[in-house]
C-alpha cells in the first residue's frame, strides 16, 4: 500500500489517527512448513520507519499471539502533537521489542525505547484491565542530560545533570506501587518506594524514600542558587498524604553535623483537630551552613524543639524552645485558620541578643547608639 497522504486513506476507512504525509507499507505472509505463519508489515509513514511482525496463535481468543516491533523517526513532536501536546521539541525516537498477547495482559520479554539522549528498558507484564490492574514490570531509564529530557516532555527548567532510575511497578486493586526504587541524580542517590491510588493519586500518596550525597554543594550546583557547604547530606522521608492529613512518620534531614527531625500528623484545614507534630533541630555550628543569599551565618550552635497540636480551627505551639548561642527564647503561639487568619504569640526570654542576626550596618548601630529604656533595639527588622 502506498499513497501521497495517509490522512486521506484514514478518512476513506473512517479510522481515527493523527499521522499525515506519504506512506509506503508492504504486508507479506510468511508461512514456512515447519513453523507458524507470520504476517510482516514494513515501510514508512511520513518519516517514521516501521517494522511489525505478528505471529497469530491458533486460539479463538488470540491468546498467545506474538508481536515483534521496531518503530523509529527523526521528530518526536509529530507523535506529541497527535497526543495533544503541542510546542514540544522534536527529538529522534525509537521503540523496539517483543510482546505476547495473553487476553488480559501483554507480556514483554524486553522492550527498548529512546527519546533523544534518554533511553528506557522495560520487561514484565502490562495489564489491559481498568487502571492497568495486573501490571508487574521492571523499568530502567537513563539520560546524560536531564534538562533536555524534561524539556522534551514539556517541563521547563531543571538541572543539566546526568540521571538514571530503576523501579518495579505493580498495579493491583487500583493501587500503583513503585518499589525497589534506585535512582541517581547527579551525585545524589535515592532509594525507597512510592505508592498511590490511581483514582485519586494526589490524595493517597505514600512515600518511603532516602536520599544521600557525599557532597551536597556539588550535587546542587546545577539545581539552585543556594550554595550549601561541601558536606555529606541525607534526607529520609516516610510519609502518607491523604484527603484529611499529612502523616509524617519520619522526616529526618542531616547536613554535615546538623540534624533536623520532624514527625507527627498535620490535619488539612479547616478542621485541624488531629494535628500533633514534633520538631527538633540540632545544629552544632550555624556558620557551617550557607545562607541562601550567600551571607555568613552567626558562629554559634542552634537548638530548636517544640510540639504543635491542633483544635477544630487552630494550631497551637506551647513551650517552643529556641537556643541560639547564649540567647534563649520560649514561645507559645496559636494560628487560627479563617478568612482573616488570627495569630497570637507570647515570647519569654531570660537573655536575647539579636545582633548576630543583624547586618553589619545594623549591628554597628546597636553598639554605637544607646538603647535608652528599650528592651529590643530600635533597628530595622
Amino acid at each position: 500500500m502506498r499513497g501521497d497522504d495517509i490522512a486521506r486513506f484514514r478518512e476513506l476507512l473512517q479510522e481515527p489517527g493523527f499521522l499525515t504525509g506519504p506512506f509506503d507499507i508492504t504486508v507479506s505472509l510468511v508461512a514456512p512448513t515447519d513453523q507458524a505463519q507470520r504476517f510482516l508489515a514494513e515501510g514508512h509513514i511520513g518519516e517514521i520507519q516501521t517494522s511489525v511482525t505478528v505471529t497469530p496463535s491458533r486460539s479463538a481468543d488470540m491468546n498467545g499471539t506474538l508481536f515483534e516491533f521496531d518503530v523509529a523517526g527523526p521528530d518526536s513532536s509529530v507523535l506529541a502533537s497527535g497526543a495533544g501536546l503541542d510546542n514540544l521539541p522534536g527529538l529522534p525516537f525509537s521503540v523496539s521489542g517483543r510482546a505476547e498477547y495473553r487476553v488480559t495482559s501483554l507480556r514483554f520479554p524486553t522492550a527498548n525505547a529512546k527519546l533523544g539522549p534518554t533511553s528506557a528498558i522495560l520487561s514484565g507484564i502490562v495489564g489491559l484491565g481498568a487502571y492497568g490492574d495486573g501490571t508487574d514490570i521492571q523499568v530502567s531509564i537513563s539520560t546524560p542530560a536531564l534538562l533536555k529530557t524534561l524539556q522534551s516532555i514539556g517541563v521547563d527548567g531543571g538541572p543539566n545533570i546526568a540521571a538514571e532510575a530503576a523501579a518495579n511497578i505493580r498495579v493491583a486493586d487500583e493501587q500503583v506501587r513503585l518499589s525497589q526504587v534506585d535512582a541517581t541524580l547527579g551525585d545524589i542517590d535515592i532509594e525507597g518506594s512510592v505508592s498511590a491510588n490511581l483514582r485519586q493519586p494526589a490524595d493517597s500518596l505514600r512515600h518511603n524514600l532516602t536520599a544521600r550525597s557525599n557532597d551536597l554543594s556539588r550535587s546542587l550546583s546545577e539545581v539552585t542558587t543556594y550554595k550549601p557547604p561541601a558536606s555529606p547530606f541525607m534526607l529520609r522521608l516516610d510519609a502518607t498524604l491523604n484527603k484529611e492529613s499529612l502523616e509524617l512518620r519520619d522526616l529526618n534531614v542531616a547536613l554535615g553535623d546538623a540534624h533536623i527531625a520532624i514527625d507527627g500528623v498535620v490535619d488539612r484545614p479547616p478542621d485541624m483537630a488531629g494535628t500533633s507534630l514534633r520538631v527538633a533541630a540540632d545544629i552544632p555550628n550555624l556558620s557551617a551552613l550557607s545562607a541562601p543569599d550567600g551571607q555568613a551565618l552567626p558562629d554559634f550552635p542552634l537548638l530548636v524543639s517544640g510540639r504543635f497540636t491542633g483544635a477544630e480551627d487552630r494550631v497551637s505551639g506551647q513551650g517552643v524552645s529556641v537556643t541560639a548561642g547564649d540567647s534563649q527564647l520560649l514561645a507559645d503561639f496559636s494560628y487560627r485558620h479563617a478568612d482573616v487568619p488570627e495569630i497570637e504569640v507570647s515570647l519569654v526570654s531570660p537573655h536575647l541578643d539579636a545582633r548576630p542576626f543583624a547586618g553589619t550596618e545594623e549591628a554597628d548601630q546597636v553598639t554605637s547608639e544607646p538603647n535608652g529604656d528599650r528592651v529590643i533595639p530600635d533597628i530595622p527588622i
